[in-house]
C-alpha cells in the first residue's frame, strides 16, 4: 500500500504579515521621531527666541532708566519739562509690558523711549535740541541722526533734531510738526534734512530745511518758514500754504504759492518774489518769472461727513465748482488724509464731477484741484469726508447707546498738541469742531495748534451714525514767551 505524499507546509501567511509590519513600525516609528525632533527644536528655538527679545527689551528699559536719571541728576527743574514726563510715562509703560512678558511692546516702547532722551541729553550737552516731530506716518518713512547715523522707521511723535535727515519710499507719506507752528507733508519719494535754524537777527526764530529731492507741501503759521534746494534758497512767509518740489536728476526746482508768498534768492543771487497763486520753476541756477496758476475749486456735494447707505444706492457723484481758465481737473479719493495709496487719482477729468461706484463700508476722503491747460496744478480744495455704510450690519434704528471714547495723554509741543485715542468704527470725531480722520479699527489722532496763551480746553467728541455722542474734555496750557 503505497503512503501518502508528504504534506507541503504553505508559506506563514501571518509571518509575511508580521514581518511587513515590523518593517513599516520602524518607518512610522523613525518619522515621529524626526516630528518630535522637529517640535522639540522648534521650542527651543521659540524659548532662545523669546529670551533674546526679552534681554533685548530689557537692556532697552536699563538704558532708559540710566538716561532718566543722567537727566534728573544734572538738568534740575528742566527734568520736569513735558517731554521728561512723558518719558517716565513711556518707561513705565515699557516695564508694564515687560512684567506682563510682552516682550516686543516693551522693546518698542523703551527703544523709542532710549531714543528721545538720548536727543535730549545732546541738547543738554550743548548739542541738538528736539525742533520738530513726526505728526503722522503711513507707509514707509525713515529718518536719521546726521550723515553716518542708521536709518530707522518713523513712528507717530518721534522728535527730530538738527541734523536729522527723513525720507519716504514710493508708498509712504508723513506730517512733520516744527516748533514755530510749520506743518510739512512729505510725498512719497521725498528727502530732506532738518538744518540750521535761523533767525535772521529779528529773534523770529524761523525754522529751515534742506531738501535733496522730492515735494514737500507746508503751511506756516505766525513764524515764516526757510526750504533750500540746491542753488535756491525759499523764504516761505507768515501765514502761508506752499508747495515745493525738487528733481535731483533735471536739477530743476518748482516753487508754489498758494497763498501768501515765497521770496526766492538764487545762488548767483537772482531774486523772485512770489505770490498768492504763482509758480515759478528753476532750472539750476536760474529762475523763471511768476506763472499764473489756477484758482482753488470748492466741492458742493456731498456734503462733508456725508452718509450713504449701499443698499439703497451703489453709486455717488462727487461735483465741484469751476475755475476760470482750467483745462482738467485732478480728482483723488483715499482712505487717508495723506492720499497715500489712493483709490482713484485721475488728472483727467474735463467736467466738475464724478460718479464712483460704491463697494464697500468705511470712511473716504476726497479732494479735488484744477489744472491750467499748460499742465500746472493749482491748489487742492479742502478735503471733504463721506461714510459708506449697509444697514444690514449696522446696530438697530432703536440704538441710544453712545460709543465709546478712550483717549492717550495728550502729547504737547509747544503751541502744537497732539490729541490722539481710539472710539468705534464708523463714528465720527471732532476736535473743538474740527474733524478728526478715524481709521478703519476706530483709531484716530489730530495736530491742534493753540496760541492763546495759559489754560484752554479740548472738547473731543464722538458720533456714531444714530447720533449718539460721547465727549471727553481734556485742559492744556500754553506757557507764555
Amino acid at each position: 500500500m503505497d503512503s501518502p505524499p508528504p504534506l507541503r507546509r504553505r508559506p506563514d501567511a501571518r509571518r509575511d504579515w508580521y514581518s511587513i509590519s515590523v518593517d513599516s513600525l520602524r518607518t512610522w516609528i523613525w518619522i515621529l521621531g524626526l516630528i518630535a525632533a522637529a517640535l522639540f527644536g522648534w521650542k527651543l528655538y521659540q524659548n532662545w527666541q523669546s529670551d533674546a527679545l526679552s534681554r533685548e527689551a530689557w537692556r532697552a528699559i536699563d538704558d532708559t532708566r540710566i538716561l532718566l536719571e543722567k537727566i534728573q541728576a544734572t538738568a534740575g527743574q528742566a527734568s520736569l519739562s513735558n517731554d521728561v514726563l512723558e518719558a517716565k510715562k513711556d518707561y513705565q509703560r515699557a516695564r508694564d509690558h515687560f512684567t506682563h512678558k510682552r516682550f516686543r511692546e516693551a522693546l518698542n516702547v523703551a527703544s523709542d523711549c532710549r531714543e528721545h532722551l538720548r536727543s535730549l541729553v545732546d541738547g543738554e550737552g550743548g548739542g541738538a535740541t528736539n525742533v520738530a516731530r513726526f505728526a503722522s506716518v503711513q507707509g514707509r518713512v525713515e529718518f536719521r541722526h546726521g550723515e553716518n547715523g542708521e536709518w530707522q522707521d518713523a513712528r507717530r511723535n518721534r522728535p527730530l533734531v538738527e541734523g536729522d535727515f527723513v525720507r519716504t519710499d514710493s508708498s509712504g507719506s508723513a506730517e512733520v510738526l516744527f516748533a514755530n507752528g510749520t506743518t510739512y507733508t512729505l510725498r512719497p519719494l521725498t528727502q530732506f534734512v532738518v538744518s540750521r535754524l535761523d533767525d535772521g537777527g529779528d529773534g523770529e526764530g524761523s525754522q529751515s530745511i534742506r531738501m535733496d529731492y522730492g515735494w514737500v507741501d507746508l503751511s506756516t503759521s505766525k513764524n515764516r518758514s526757510n526750504i533750500e534746494t540746491p542753488g535756491v534758497k525759499a523764504i516761505v512767509r507768515e501765514q502761508s500754504e506752499a508747495a515745493v518740489s525738487f528733481d535731483r536728476e533735471a536739477g530743476s526746482g518748482r516753487f508754489a504759492a498758494l497763498s501768501g508768498g515765497i521770496d526766492l534768492t538764487s545762488a548767483s543771487g537772482l531774486r523772485q518774489s512770489v505770490s498768492a497763486l504763482q509758480e515759478v520753476v528753476q532750472q539750476g541756477g536760474r529762475l523763471s518769472s511768476p506763472e499764473s496758476l489756477p484758482g482753488r475749486p470748492e466741492p458742493t456735494t456731498p456734503e462733508n461727513n456725508a452718509e450713504i447707505d449701499r443698499d439703497r444706492a451703489n453709486r455717488l457723484t462727487l461735483s465741484w465748482s469751476s475755475v476760470s481758465g482750467s483745462g482738467r481737473y485732478a480728482l483723488q479719493v483715499s482712505k487717508s488724509h495723506l492720499f497715500v495709496d489712493n483709490l482713484i487719482d485721475r488728472e483727467d477729468r474735463a467736467k466738475t464731477q464724478a460718479t464712483i461706484g460704491l463697494r464697500g463700508d468705511g470712511v473716504f476722503v476726497w479732494r479735488v484741484a484744477a489744472l491750467a491747460k499748460s499742465g500746472r496744478q493749482g491748489p487742492w480744495s479742502d478735503p471733504r469726508t463721506f461714510r459708506i455704510f449697509s444697514n444690514r450690519t449696522a446696530s438697530g434704528e432703536n440704538d441710544k447707546t453712545p460709543p465709546a471714547l478712550d483717549l492717550e495723554d495728550v502729547k504737547s509741543y509747544g503751541t502744537i498738541f497732539i490729541v490722539a485715542g481710539k472710539t468705534e468704527p464708523g463714528c465720527r470725531v471732532t476736535v473743538n469742531g474740527e474733524s478728526v480722520e478715524v481709521a478703519a479699527d476706530g483709531s484716530f489722532d489730530k495736530a491742534i495748534q493753540i496760541d492763546k496763551e495759559g489754560w484752554s480746553l479740548l472738547v473731543i467728541r464722538s458720533e456714531d451714525r444714530r447720533g449718539n455722542k460721547t465727549d471727553r474734555n481734556q485742559r492744556v496750557f500754553v506757557e507764555g514767551s
